[in-house]
């Protein structure tokens, strides 16, 4: 080869060289557009509605909706057609062809404390004990006096027969607060069974929806509890037209990197050096607007990693459980699962693997 191809050759690789950040670069910032334009079309909005019922001994039942601020029991009642359930939501995102949505598996099944429940119960019937002794003491004190002035009556020939059935009225009443004492006292809350009773349905980033429109109803397929991942299936198991897939890998997309991702993390374009999480914070909240619903993109980078889980600084709120977190690639790397109480900018994400192992263990892939 000649001294002139040479520096021709020698220029040509150059040129491909130092085009190379600025390729990276572009893709980079076309990925960050991707999370609005493309990848958000694949995010949806999870709504959870329900109540828990207790099942005590000797057939008896207890309905509530949860736990309020204060760690009381929410709307506690015996029956279950005056039962007022819980509506909170989540988010979700697209990973198969069939309508397969992943989430949290605290979105769908929200869970509750077994101590709680039953602490709660015992503090619940002591204070119903103590509340029938005191009904039982006002209804015999208002029955000594109705007495006291039956018998006035009867000295003077009087007619007391509104005070002899008021009397019995009160009779009975203090016998039905006796009867009530006693069974409750009965009640054994050793072994104590709760159930959840509950109704999953999704709406679509960019649709209308309302209470009790736009959303489609979804069913539970796969679930673990301890990695706090679960699967939902839209009931027609077909994912709308246009709707983003998001790809679920087994590797780590934060330690995988291909030869031209090494190539532009040298040059400082590095894929993992910027996380993108798409979701609903604060569900309907904010996520409304005068073209519907509108998921939220938040940036952050990540802070803290293990083999399972990642720390980022994401600022998020509630609502946005279950939400896709990407790279700057637009690989999928997370779950958002949990933020920490004392501050919104620093939450949590389940690896992409543990997603990848729930779909492969119940042959979802």
């Amino acid at each position: 080869m000649n001294i002139k191809a040479m520096l021709v050759s020698v220029f040509r690789n150059l040129i491909v060289v130092c085009a190379l950040p600025l390729v990276m670069v572009s893709c980079m910032n076309d990925a960050r557009k991707d999370a609005e334009n493309k990848y958000a079309s694949g995010v949806v909005l999870i709504k959870n509605t329900g109540y828990y019922t207790v099942k005590l001994d000797d057939g008896l039942a207890l309905y509530f909706s949860g736990f309020s601020e204060n760690g009381k029991l929410e709307n506690l009642v015996a029956d279950e057609d005056s039962v007022k359930g819980y509506e909170f939501y989540g988010t979700g995102f697209f990973v198969s062809a069939d309508g397969k949505i992943a989430t949290n598996a605290h979105v769908v099944t929200p869970p509750v404390s077994y101590d709680d429940v039953k602490g709660n119960l015992n503090t619940v019937i002591s204070d119903m004990r103590a509340d029938m002794v005191s009904r039982f003491e006002s209804y015999s004190r208002q029955a000594n006096d109705v007495r006291n002035a039956s018998l006035s009556k009867i000295m003077k020939g009087d007619d007391y027969s509104v005070e002899r059935e008021l009397y019995s009225m009160l009779k009975d009443k203090m016998e039905q607060c006796r009867e009530l004492y006693e069974q409750l006292g009965r009640i054994d809350l050793s072994d104590i069974e709760i159930q959840q009773t509950y109704s999953v349905s999704i709406a679509y980033n960019g649709t209308r929806a309302e209470a009790d429109s736009g959303f489609y109803d979804c069913t539970l397929i796969a679930e673990n509890e301890d990695a706090d991942l679960a699967l939902l299936q839209l009931d027609g198991k077909k994912t709308p037209e246009g709707k983003h897939i998001f790809e679920v890998t087994d590797g780590d997309p934060l330690s995988d990197y291909s030869l031209t991702d090494k190539l532009g993390k040298f040059v400082g374009n590095d894929k993992n050096s910027e996380l993108i999480m798409i979701g609903f914070n604060l569900g309907p909240v904010l996520a409304q607007t005068s073209q519907g619903l509108k998921a939220q993109v938040t940036t952050g980078a990540v802070s803290q990693e293990d083999d399972n889980r990642l720390m980022y600084t994401i600022p998020a709120l509630h609502g946005s459980s279950g939400s896709p977190v990407v790279n700057r690639k637009g690989e999928l790397v997370g779950v958002n699962f949990a933020g920490l109480d004392m501050t919104q900018n620093f939450n949590y994400g389940i690896k992409v693997r543990r997603l990848y192992d729930l779909m492969e263990k119940g042959g979802l892939n």
